[in-house]
């Protein structure tokens, strides 16, 4: 008797991994606590594969992603998963026992007029987000690290006929602190500048903007709103001050 007990034993947990990976996945969130920026709609599937009506992270809601395990990452006590949308792909790695998750190959273009309308913003953007992002990074539901580019596709203004072309933002952390630089893709707008994000919520921002002559007067009158006149066909954008606690919160600017 006392030989079998290891034999069943292993049985006994090949059986109970079975029925965990083979449980559908609307089960699982139903006893798993997710964060509270974070909502799950219209799951299918189980844990190897499925598919999830949409994720809302902090209203940007992303839908109908399709989803696949790396079976090979349980090895090293890792969760790995190929996302797919209509929108782009991405790769997930979850570690359980650090409680951090990693985002990588993020190739992601969404139409921004998709997102819940933002608080506090007087004109509403329009156009796509483009996220090539090479690594993102949360620990305990905390951004820990970022490191890539966005650009603003077709930039325009929410109810207006206006075209301003590309613009893109390249964001690294360095030295405990977060990183952007600011530029344009020879769009409408001559565009370039900088901004940080310091550890203690201490931010600059400083742009410069040419324009030609000639600019569209409701363009003109939307970047004046925006901007400083700094000459005759020239704006800048000069910013200093402190995140809200509340954003602050959600970063985090050392991890090792």
């Amino acid at each position: 008797m006392r030989k079998l007990w290891k034999p069943a034993l292993f049985f006994v947990l090949v059986l109970l991994a079975a029925l965990l990976i083979n449980m559908p996945l609307a089960h699982l969130l139903g006893v798993v606590r997710m964060p509270d920026n974070i909502r799950i709609f219209q799951p299918q599937g189980s844990l190897i594969s499925g598919r999830i009506g949409g994720i809302e992270i902090n209203q940007f809601l992303l839908r109908d992603l399709e989803y696949e395990a790396d079976l090979s990452c349980l090895l090293t006590l890792g969760v790995c998963y190929q996302v797919l949308n209509p929108y782009g792909s991405l790769q997930v790695r979850h570690e359980p026992l650090a409680g951090s998750t990693e985002l990588t190959q993020v190739k992601i273009e969404y139409p921004l007029q998709d997102l819940t309308r933002m608080p506090g913003v007087l004109m509403q953007p329009a156009g796509r987000l483009q996220l090539n992002l090479d690594s993102v990074l949360i620990v305990q539901d905390k951004l820990a690290d970022l490191n890539g580019t966005l650009v603003w596709k077709d930039a325009g203004l929410a109810g207006e006929d206006i075209n301003l072309g590309d613009y893109e933002v390249s964001v690294g952390k360095a030295g405990g602190r977060y990183e952007f630089v600011i530029d344009d893709k020879d769009a409408v707008l001559d565009m370039a500048g900088k901004a940080s994000l310091q550890a203690d919520g201490k931010y600059t921002l400083d742009i410069t903007i040419r324009t030609k002559s000639g600019l569209e007067p409701r363009i003109r009158n939307a970047l004046e709103l925006v901007a400083r006149k700094q000459g005759a066909n020239q704006y800048v954008v000069r910013r200093a001050g402190s995140l809200d606690p509340a954003l602050l919160a959600n970063l985090m600017f050392t991890y090792q």
